[in-house]
């Protein structure tokens, strides 16, 4: 009899030991699961954000810093071709915009140039509002280029002159102007090799610089 009893105390023993140790496994499996980030704070934060423009802008898909979801920036895209593409900007429903085109539209004789550039960015930003009437539009400026790309391409000389047109559109269209003059003046940003794109450091600074606008 007493055999059997010390047996079943034993028994009972093992067990509550064994839902013990399941039971602290479980609790630490749950905090594990409610107290990691997320993969990507930025991607969080720019989820319903599309920054459309050329292949300067298509950077920020560079080490999965955004989804290619986020990002339409196409290698040698100006404001016409992007609006051949309008119908799959607003298939993507984005709350936020951000507009980076023009360094493909520099052209001489400058003025002209310059003129139809304005023409058909203003027509891209009424589409876009027409057709997405509550996503908030910004328009950012031109990125500079180094002095010997400038060199190399008299054209982008004009990329000052180009801003201040933009500058002009946003005021008079009622839409955000991002100028990103602070953003160099702030940092020493590094150019790929051929001084018009930039090194991938370049990214995480530029989202950075824009979080207070999707906040």
């Amino acid at each position: 009899m007493i055999q059997r009893w010390v047996s079943i105390f034993l028994s009972t023993v093992i067990l509550s030991t064994l839902v013990a140790c399941s039971a602290a496994d479980d609790t630490g499996q749950s905090k594990l699961g409610t107290t990691q980030e997320p993969v990507n704070g930025v991607q969080e934060l720019f989820g319903s954000s599309l920054f459309l423009g050329d292949s300067i802008i298509g950077g920020l898909t560079n080490e999965d810093l955004l989804p290619g979801a986020n990002v339409m920036g196409g290698l040698g895209a100006t404001v016409q071709s992007t609006l051949g593409n309008v119908e799959e900007i607003t298939s993507r429903k984005p709350s936020y915009v951000f507009l980076s085109l023009g360094q493909n539209d520099l052209g001489e004789p400058r003025e002209e140039a310059k003129k139809t550039f304005i023409q058909q960015y203003t027509h891209l930003v009424d589409r876009i509002r027409e057709l997405l009437p509550t996503a908030r539009v910004y328009v950012l400026s031109i990125p500079p280029v180094d002095e010997e790309a400038v060199k190399q391409e008299p054209r982008d000389a004009s990329i000052t002159d180009y801003n201040q047109a933009l500058d002009q559109l946003a005021d008079e269209m009622k839409v955000d102007y991002v100028d990103l003059s602070t953003l160099f003046a702030a940092n020493k940003i590094r150019y790929a090799d051929n001084g018009v794109h930039f090194k991938p450091d370049f990214y995480p600074l530029l989202l950075d610089y824009l979080m207070e606008f999707v906040k």
